[in-house]
């Protein structure tokens, strides 16, 4: 059942890490991929007509469920299981996004987007049970799964660590209170992650980052200059803190890190 690790999608979501065995997650997802992703639902489809058709002839998909070591169970199995939801399916990529399946998880949102191309169907309007409908709205974990985004309104911290372009990356993020950019560069012997605010009120005090290389030196500046900091270097992250800053729109915060 392509669904069984929801829990543990919004488990990463919410920085609360693993409430099942890791090994075990990461066999379940590998059996998701291999047993439920089908590049074309073609014959799937023929032989097991879904309830509804939301993948057609020719269109990649992630079947709701499957019984790949016994017989089908078909009306007696679980409703809807021969269908291909987006929410599910987005879902299921945001948890392989954090076990390390980048080029699966990245495959089964191009099916999606290549089903609702523009020729096709309405690129805004993912349908399932109905129009609009909203569990498609899934599709901002992945969003945040490759950012690595972690936020902390109360504690003032934010954290990002890209899982694509890493040494090139630039994305949007959101908090309680502000919007903007984040970006993360190498440029020779040193890394830059930035954080600029386009709307709204931001206030800061630690940020959290994945270099690229062992750190030697850890430098933060605003606007107003260099700011004092601290650093922690543990389990390939960095924990920067220094004294709260607010930041306002157009204005950014910065932590190079020197190799």
């Amino acid at each position: 059942m392509s669904d069984q690790l929801f829990g543990q999608t919004w488990a990463h979501l919410n920085g609360l890490g693993y409430i099942y065995p890791h090994e075990n997650v990461k066999t379940a997802l590998w059996s998701i991929w291999k047993y439920n992703w089908a590049p074309d639902v073609a014959a799937q489809n023929k032989i097991h007509p879904p309830e509804r058709t939301y993948a057609n002839s020719g269109e990649a998909g992630l079947l709701i469920c499957t019984w790949p070591r016994s017989a089908h169970m078909g009306q007696n199995g679980v409703r809807y299981r021969d269908e291909v939801w987006t929410g599910i399916e987005y879902q299921v990529a945001t948890n392989m996004i954090y076990e390390g399946m980048i080029d699966e998880a990245v495959s089964i949102v191009k099916g999606i987007h290549e089903r609702y191309s523009p020729e096709k169907h309405n690129p805004w309007n993912e349908i399932e049970c109905g129009d609009h409908y909203a569990r498609a709205l899934a599709s901002w974990g992945v969003l945040i799964a490759l950012e690595d985004f972690y936020y902390n309104g109360p504690q003032k911290i934010i954290g990002f660590a890209p899982k694509v372009q890493r040494e090139n990356f630039e994305s949007f993020f959101t908090s309680a209170e502000a919007w903007g950019n984040i970006v993360q560069k190498k440029t020779g012997a040193a890394q830059t992650n930035r954080i600029a605010v386009k709307y709204g009120v931001l206030n800061l005090s630690q940020i959290i980052i994945e270099p690229l290389l062992q750190p030697k030196k850890v430098r933060v500046y605003t606007r107003a200059g260099e700011l004092a900091c601290t650093y922690k270097f543990q389990e390939k992250k960095i924990a920067v803190s220094f004294k709260e800053v607010q930041l306002q729109k157009s204005e950014d915060i910065n932590v190079v890190i020197d190799f």
